[in-house]
């Protein structure tokens, strides 16, 4: 489904959304066959990958799955700090901050963090996964925040 996206991302909305449900109608087949064969009573993937169909033909959706960061950060000359938690789910950590370094090497004023148990939220977690989110109740990592303040001071005292 997200190779079609892609694929279609430029194609007129209604092409799009006729090529989505093809190949969602194509994988419900067989996803039909396995439950049947399993015996699995309710089929909870299905929803999400329907919702995934529906979702992918916004304008937002169709501007985010072509958009390249790396087409824009060559022209980035201010300081840059990067941070990320290494338990984050939604932008993998190492590769993230790998291509933060990558794409600002011209920049001589970029500095990349990876904070150790840390979510896409900048809280501690133990899974990084979306569905934690609401459990935890710890405030933003106070690692995080030093991170930061300590950044900004170090930037403002050169």
């Amino acid at each position: 489904m997200f190779n079609t996206a892609y694929e279609y991302a430029d194609a007129d909305s209604a092409v799009l959304s006729a090529e989505l449900f093809r190949v969602y109608d194509e994988w419900k087949v067989k996803d039909d066959e396995k439950i049947r064969k399993e015996g699995v009573e309710y089929d909870h993937f299905r929803f999400p990958i329907y919702m995934y169909a529906m979702q992918a033909t916004t304008p937002w959706y169709r501007f985010f799955i072509r958009y390249n960061p790396g087409d824009y950060l060559s022209d980035v000359k201010i300081p840059v700090l990067a941070i990320n938690g290494t338990k984050d789910v939604m932008v993998n950590c190492r590769q993230n901050l790998g291509n933060v370094r990558k794409y600002l090497a011209h920049n001589r004023h970029v500095t990349t963090i990876a904070l150790p148990g840390l979510n896409h939220l900048m809280l501690p977690c133990e899974k990084g996964t979306p569905d934690e989110y609401a459990k935890i109740k710890a405030p933003v990592s106070a690692e995080a925040l030093d991170a930061i303040s300590g950044w900004i001071n170090d930037l403002f005292q050169d």
